[in-house]
């Protein structure tokens, strides 16, 4: 038998042990963000030695960018199939039943985790780029859900602040969905879908702002109006 039979065999081996690397540092990240992976602790929970990581990752910031381009391109499957919805309500709906759905196969360990694309910022400026790209490509996903023929009111601009609110408020999933039981996410879907579309205010309500005054035309007024709250802030700071 030639050397040739056995490629395939240690592909998928390989493959499968950059995985399991990837899925393990993914983890250290969401828990000690990039700075507080090391090559030793993922090691150590892929059953490897330390050295045996940098077969597969030469250095700390090309794995932490794989975690992110990895859990960017498992995002978007969602997206893909959320797309196949007819409008775009349906659509956002989708998105976060899949999502959801994950999150409960990722608490019950049948799933790895998706990373906290907050840190990508930790990562250094080339590694950065390379992961940055991963999410652009996430978020102009994300931005076609809005992208329907009853909508062509919604131009680019708009599309792109509701993807941005949309991903905002997935990506804070990670930080209140663990007060629920998995059987609960149906409920927080419905929910969230229902103040993403439908919005916070009663139906029949009236959009109208008091104006707010800056000390009208006296500069030190209006100087003083502006840093009161600054002061304020800085005080329960």
């Amino acid at each position: 038998m030639n050397d040739a039979a056995f490629a395939p065999s240690v592909t998928a081996r390989f493959n499968r042990k950059r995985e399991a690397i990837v899925a393990a540092a993914t983890e250290i990240i969401n828990q000690r963000g990039v700075r507080g992976m090391t090559f030793a602790h993922v090691a150590e929970r892929v059953g490897l030695i330390t050295t045996s990581v940098t077969y597969y990752f030469k250095r700390k910031d090309e794995l932490a960018a794989a975690c992110f381009e990895a859990g960017a391109l498992r995002m978007r499957a969602l997206v893909r199939e959320a797309r196949l919805e007819a409008d775009v309500s349906a659509r956002v709906r989708r998105l976060l039943e899949l999502y959801l759905e994950l999150r409960g196969e990722i608490a019950a360990g049948r799933e790895p985790a998706i990373p906290v694309f907050s840190n990508i910022r930790a990562l250094s400026l080339e590694t950065r780029e390379t992961a940055g790209a991963a999410y652009l490509r996430l978020f102009r996903a994300v931005r076609g859900l809005f992208a329907a023929p009853d909508d062509d009111w919604l131009n680019r601009g708009a599309a792109t602040a509701r993807t941005q609110i949309l991903l905002e408020q997935i990506h804070w999933l990670e930080n209140w969905l663990p007060r629920y039981d998995s059987h609960d996410y149906p409920r927080v879907c419905e929910r969230m879908h229902d103040i993403l579309v439908g919005g916070l205010a009663r139906d029949g309500a009236v959009w109208a702002p008091a104006p707010l005054s800056l000390g009208g035309d006296d500069p030190a007024l209006a100087r003083e109006a502006f840093l009161q709250p600054a002061r304020l802030s800085r005080r329960l700071g």
